[in-house]
């Protein structure tokens, strides 16, 4: 449900969006507007540790430097950088 909900708001405020896949890990979008494009995970927790590390692990396949995103549903924010 909330990969539907993140895929309908991208595609409501303009987004070109697909699914993509890298190597073997699946990014859930990719999303491109004016000419920019960024990866979207989406999971409902990455409460456990080795959940973090599932989520992330897509994020290592692009060899750009295009930003990269994790949406959760836990309530408190935690800063991933350096991590990808």
């Amino acid at each position: 449900m909330m990969e539907n909900t993140v895929f309908m708001e991208l595609l409501r405020t303009g987004y070109q969006v697909r699914t993509g896949r890298h190597d073997n890990p699946e990014i859930d979008f990719t999303a491109t507007k004016d000419g920019r494009r960024v990866y979207i995970q989406v999971t409902y927790s990455i409460g456990e540790e080795y959940n973090m590390e599932r989520e992330l692990r897509p994020f290592k396949g692009p060899k750009d430097h295009y930003r990269r995103i994790l949406i959760t549903g836990d309530r408190t924010r935690k800063e991933v950088l350096g991590t990808v």
